[in-house]
C-alpha cells in the first residue's frame, strides 16, 4: 500500500486597499498558475457563511486557495508564490 505523504494548506492572497472583485481576479490567477504546477488539487477554499440572499451551500472565501502537494512539488509552489510576491511588492513601490 502506498502512502499519501502530500501536504496540504491553504494561501490567502490579500492587498492593501483591494477590492473584493480585484482579490477575486489575484486569486483565480495564482489558482491557474498553481495548477499548471502539476499540483495534486488546487481549488478556491469553501466555507463560512453563504452571503445573505444567496442560495449557495458551499460559499467561497475570497482570496483563499486550498491546496494538496507533494513533497517534490512543494519548492516549485514556494518558488512562484515568493516570486509574484516580490514582482507585486517591486512594482508597488515603484508607483
Amino acid at each position: 500500500m502506498e502512502e499519501n505523504n502530500q501536504a496540504e494548506f491553504q494561501i490567502e492572497v490579500s492587498a492593501t486597499n483591494a477590492t473584493d472583485e480585484e482579490l477575486d481576479r489575484m486569486t483565480r490567477q495564482l489558482l491557474s498558475e498553481l495548477r499548471e504546477l502539476n499540483v495534486e488539487s488546487a481549488e478556491l477554499a469553501k466555507g463560512g457563511m453563504a452571503p445573505q440572499g444567496t442560495k449557495s451551500m458551499d460559499p467561497i472565501l475570497i482570496g483563499n486557495i486550498a491546496i494538496a502537494v507533494l513533497p517534490a512539488v512543494l519548492p516549485s509552489v514556494i518558488g512562484l508564490v515568493t516570486s509574484l510576491g516580490n514582482s507585486r511588492t517591486r512594482s508597488h513601490r515603484e508607483i
